[in-house]
């Protein structure tokens, strides 16, 4: 019997699966979690519907900005004769105090689910939930956001109960002052009582054994491409492009965006340095870098301005022993849909491949072609997620059971197994239903039954 780690590890290093295919989620919004830890999906009908016209979601979120952040919700009227049962909620469950102990058990309530789901690794919630700053006020619609010392402001999304991005701290034409407070930020980042928490969670039990030994933990932070959601507006993305052609044109030293991305990768490496003490085995980038028709940028762009600083950073985690995994949705694959010009695969070779990524997550099955990126990549890159999420939300178990098994027989015949860590090419998001989610999981072991010697 392999344990959780083996397998994983097995996986990373592109060899063929030990027992089983292993499993991993880069984590589940707040419903899902609910429904299966509260066992909503076992209750008969009625009762669900009636659950769902008292508005519960909405009545802890209300209280939860209310009392634990100070934030009036001027949408929304709660039923006062439910006063109580969501206040209680909230002191259990998601109490937003920053303190080391209560990120304790939000890590612990958190990873009951995919432990009793036998997931061999998920994603972990980033200890930022410790450097929480105060209220500030939104400019695009009068109300109060939730702002962490990194600069990003948060809203509480009512209907759903899940943190959502709404803007930054400061905002201008050029991203200057968020580069400006966030290197600050990075300068002055306390790892010690990062990585303090996160150990401590880590080491608590959960039932007989430490949550560590019974699931692999892999930190989910944000990576280089992405850090324009921290420096620019989330709704000009065109300040992004401008600066990165500007840093593709430059000659000699890089400019302030370029110097705004050396400090970021210096942070990383650190965040590296503090994994491999903890003996934990890869860093998960979060790092959207195409749509569904290619990548952002022309791999000549690309390998001008972020390889070499992703290739110094996943040299320094190799020397480590962490692996790099690459999250990003989109496609890979840079012929245009038309045919017009045939490019092929000199993004994922050039760039992805050649920089020093160990896989790549989330794999998103509507924009590739998964079988044809198995084969070309070999065992170059382990893939991880490639399960269409929509499966998920739009049928039910037997269809999703039929739809899984022969998605995951296929690759007998094309690209192998080996380095496959199978999973929903996004995560659990909120219309997923709970029936077709355990579907998926049971449909997986049961294959790994039948084809996987041991």
């Amino acid at each position: 019997m392999f344990t959780p780690r083996e397998r994983i590890d097995a996986a990373l290093n592109c060899e063929d699966p030990l027992d089983k295919l292993p499993r991993f989620e880069i984590g589940a919004v707040t419903l899902p979690l609910m429904k299966v830890m509260t066992r909503y999906y076992q209750l008969p009908a009625f009762m669900r519907q009636a659950l769902r016209q008292l508005d519960l979601i909405r009545e802890i979120v209300y209280y939860l900005k209310k009392f634990f952040v100070g934030i009036e919700v001027k949408k929304f009227k709660p039923k006062r004769r439910f006063k109580v049962l969501p206040k209680r909620l909230i002191t259990r469950f998601v109490n937003l105090s920053r303190t080391d102990e209560n990120f304790e058990r939000i890590v612990k309530t958190v990873y009951r689910v995919p432990i009793k789901l036998g997931y061999d690794s998920w994603g972990f919630p980033n200890p930022l939930l410790l450097e929480f700053m105060g209220k500030i006020l939104r400019k695009d619609t009068g109300e109060y956001g939730i702002c962490f010392v990194d600069g990003k402001i948060w809203d509480i999304d009512l209907a759903t109960g899940d943190m959502i991005e709404i803007g930054l701290l400061y905002e201008d034409d050029n991203g200057e002052k968020m580069m400006d407070y966030y290197t600050q930020f990075m300068k002055n980042f306390d790892f010690e009582r990062h990585y303090g928490a996160f150990e401590a969670a880590l080491n608590q039990k959960i039932g007989k054994s430490r949550l560590i030994e019974q699931i692999v933990p892999i930190l989910f932070i944000r990576g280089l491409v992405s850090t324009w959601l921290y420096v620019f507006p989330t709704r000009k993305m065109n300040l992004l492009f401008r600066n990165v052609f500007e840093e593709y044109r430059r000659k000699g030293a890089p400019g302030r965006y370029g110097h705004f991305l050396k400090a970021k990768t210096k942070f990383l490496m650190k965040h590296v340095d503090y994994l491999a003490k903890l003996d934990l085995p890869a860093i998960l980038l979060g790092d959207d870098q195409a749509d569904t028709h290619g990548p952002f940028f022309r791999t000549a762009i690309y390998e001008k301005v972020y390889k070499p600083l992703y290739s110094e950073l996943a040299k320094h985690a190799h020397s480590k022993g962490i692996k790099v995994i690459l999250h990003s949705d989109g496609r890979f694959k840079t012929n245009p849909p038309d045919g017009s010009s045939e490019e092929g695969w000199d993004f994922i070779d050039n760039c992805i491949i050649a920089q020093g990524m160990d896989a790549w997550h989330s794999v998103e099955m509507d924009a590739n072609d998964v079988y044809e990126i198995k084969e070309h990549i070999d065992r170059k890159l382990a893939l991880l997620g490639t399960i269409d999420t929509k499966w998920l939300q739009f049928h039910g178990p037997q269809a999703v059971r039929k739809r899984v098994y022969r998605y995951l027989k296929r690759f007998l015949k094309r690209g192998g197994l080996h380095g496959l860590i199978p999973g929903t090419d996004n995560s659990i998001i909120n219309k997923t239903r709970i029936e077709s989610w355990f579907s998926m999981i049971r449909t997986i072991d049961d294959f790994s039954a039948k084809y996987i010697k041991q």
